[in-house]
């Protein structure tokens, strides 16, 4: 219900316990006239059996009306609060704010003086696990560098396990860039994912990786400080989390 709508509702409903009120007492006080003057004998046990009767009525419309008052505060402010701690509802709200940083990540990070052709396969596939199906890998100085698909790696490994006995051992994160390349699959900047400034919003990161999506089918932004690859990472947030929080 919007803030017009409540006040609307709000002004009509003072306006009838008003009514309700100003009229029970005439009421009350034609019927206790009426009594006393017809027998003023027995004036004071009807006054004192009316008043309890009036007490109770005035009583109860006033609690109905400032109880719903206190309601619809109440309502109002657990909305506000909802709102403030779930920024993720809103489209405006910072990527910062429902990304996953880089400390609750799993990654795959460089060794200082590592290229791609020192890393064997086996390395990158020991991160995997059941709840991990994408792999960020990022260098020595937390640069984020390729994000790496379980399916495609297994995929390749299939295809190589066909000529080698353990194509864990004898194939490289470089191999494997080079062969998916030629296939048309890429993994790195604005092909495997895109990166957003900390600054951006939702919509903002959301519009950017639409547009890689549909040039190169990329699913997943990395967030840094100013927006480029050639600085350290903070965070990600994956085409699966981005929807799931702009539903919500």
């Amino acid at each position: 219900m919007t803030s017009k709508k409540i006040e609307r509702f709000t002004s009509k409903r003072l306006v009838i316990a008003i009514l309700v009120l100003v009229i029970s007492l005439l009421i009350i006080g034609i019927l206790t006239g009426i009594a006393i003057w017809d027998d003023k004998e027995n004036a004071m046990p009807i006054f004192t059996m009316v008043l309890p009767v009036l007490a109770t009525w005035v009583g109860t419309v006033l609690a109905f009306y400032f109880g719903s008052e206190n309601f619809e505060s109440a309502n109002r402010q657990i909305q506000d609060l909802v709102e403030k701690v779930a920024p993720e509802k809103q489209p405006e709200t910072p990527v910062t704010a429902v990304m996953k940083r880089l400390a609750e990540m799993k990654c795959f990070e460089f060794q200082a003086g590592e290229q791609e052709n020192d890393i064997l396969l086996k390395r990158l596939l020991d991160v995997f696990d059941p709840s991990i199906t994408r792999l960020p890998v990022i260098d020595s100085d937390k640069k984020p560098k390729y994000m790496i698909h379980q399916s495609r790696l297994i995929e390749y490994l299939h295809q190589k396990g066909n000529d080698e006995n353990d194509p864990l051992k004898t194939n490289t994160l470089a191999t494997f860039i080079k062969d998916r390349k030629e296939k048309g699959i890429e993994f790195g900047l604005n092909r495997g994912f895109v990166v957003a400034s900390e600054k951006s919003t939702l919509d903002e990161a959301k519009n950017k990786l639409e547009e890689m999506h549909r040039l190169h089918g990329c699913q997943d932004i990395f967030i840094t400080k100013e927006g480029s690859s050639d600085e350290p990472l903070l965070g990600w947030l994956s085409n699966v989390r981005l929807t799931r929080v702009l539903k919500a």
